[in-house]
């Protein structure tokens, strides 16, 4: 989680969505850095987007790149032990447009999980 973490904070921006009893909530926003602490990764930063996160039982991260509505998106899907998604991020825009540079970490983010996982 914590390597994964990093990585997302090299992005210029994100879209952070946290899908909570099916309602979404999304931050659009740079990525800080966090630190465990007290059972947490706690999150606080200057974009505004503070969390707590229960880090130890996210037990999957799965990079998503699929078609929809017409344009390819990407996504950094975060699991629980339960199976369930807990939250996930997306490479941020400007426009409709992911940036390139955000989009190029993405694709190396991928490359070296699947190469880590072979």
């Amino acid at each position: 989680f914590e390597e994964v973490w990093k990585g997302l904070c090299s992005w210029e921006k994100a879209s952070v969505v946290f899908n909570h009893f099916g309602h979404l909530l999304q931050f659009k926003c740079r990525i800080s850095e966090g630190m465990p602490s007290r059972g947490y990764y706690h999150i606080a930063g200057e974009s505004g987007f503070t969390a707590h996160i229960k880090s130890d039982e996210i037990s999957h991260i799965c990079y998503l790149s699929m078609p929809f509505m017409g344009n390819e998106v990407h996504s950094i899907q975060f699991f629980n032990n339960e199976g369930k998604a807990v939250f996930s991020i997306f490479p941020g825009k400007n426009g409709k447009e992911v940036i390139p540079s955000v989009l190029e970490s993405f694709m190396s983010m991928r490359r070296d999980a699947v190469l880590k996982a072979a």
